[in-house]
């Protein structure tokens, strides 16, 4: 029975069976045994795992932080209220009663 440890290196986690191997390792030999066809389908295999990787991650539309905001900011958006902007909506005149 294989024993699997998972350690982490940096933000990449590298898990190593008994034999002290690494995920990377053990890929490598088990497509070296492979015809050359087979491991042209595992490479697709691995372009399409990464399309599907990067298609799941949101894109990033704006690179600029956001700064915050600061008291006042918006001073001069609003050009007009209504005379009748505080008073009761008709629809919320059940509520009221």
């Amino acid at each position: 029975m294989k024993t699997w440890l998972t350690v982490p290196v940096n933000v990449v986690y590298w898990a190593i069976n008994e034999y002290g191997m690494s995920v990377l390792e053990q890929i490598d030999a088990k497509v070296s045994q492979l015809s050359p066809e087979l491991q042209a389908e595992v490479l697709d295999f691995v372009e399409f795992l990464n399309y599907k990787k990067a298609k799941d991650q949101p894109v990033k539309t704006d690179p600029t932080p956001q700064l915050p905001n600061k008291f006042g900011a918006g001073k001069g958006l609003i050009t007009y209220i209504a005379e009748d902007f505080d008073a009761p909506l008709d629809d919320m005149e059940e509520y009221m009663r």
